[in-house]
């Protein structure tokens, strides 16, 4: 379960690095890329903690 676990936020870390690149080339502004980048973020990490929220917990 570690490695699945990792995969998954390397995966959206990977992901959310790639959108803010590709917005960076296009010329979008700092500002808007930070806040759609963070809205992103919000969005894949609450889906993967309905299947992570009690793993790990100590």
């Amino acid at each position: 379960m570690p490695r699945v676990a990792a995969a998954q936020f390397s995966a959206v870390q990977r992901l959310l690095f790639e959108e803010t690149l590709h917005r960076t080339v296009q010329g979008q502004d700092n500002d808007g890329i930070a806040r759609t980048i963070t809205a992103y973020a919000c969005i894949a990490f609450g889906n993967l903690e309905p299947s992570l929220a009690d793993y790990a917990v100590r």
